[in-house]
Order: structure tokens, then sequence, then C-alpha cells
């Protein structure tokens, strides 16, 4: 019983890991995005806007992730 739990535990564990790449690769391409926009635009407070909310949107997925480490962890 016991190792099927922590089978499962890991299982867990990787899918996060997984998700959380999966999102950072996403972040970064966004980031990357915008940083080619805000070389073409003049509007550069509509990208920075922009980079505020990426940034705000990492703040909270870190806080997320943390959650989930934690709620790992406890388990």
């Amino acid at each position: 019983m016991e190792a099927h739990f922590s089978e499962k535990h890991s299982q867990l564990f990787a899918e996060s890991l997984s998700n959380i790449e999966s999102s950072f690769s996403h972040l970064i391409n966004s980031v990357s995005m915008l940083e080619e926009a805000m070389e073409e635009k003049d509007d550069f407070f509509i990208v920075l806007r922009d980079i505020k909310a990426i940034r705000d949107s990492i703040i909270e997925f870190r806080r997320l992730a943390d959650q989930k480490r934690k709620m790992l962890i406890l388990k």
C-alpha cells in the first residue's frame, strides 16, 4: 500500500514539474514576443502593461506552485 502511495506521489510530482516547465516555456515565449512587439510598436505603454501582466502571472504561478509543492510534501 505504501509503495503504491509513493509511486502515485512520485507520478503526481513528475506531472506537476512537467506542467511547471511547460508554463515557464510559455511565459518565456510570451515575453520574447512582447520584446519583439516593443521594438516594432510606437506605443510603449501598451507593451509595458502586457509585461506587467505577465510579471503578475509569474508571481501568482509561483504562489500556486509553492502551495502545490507544500501539498505534495504533506501527503
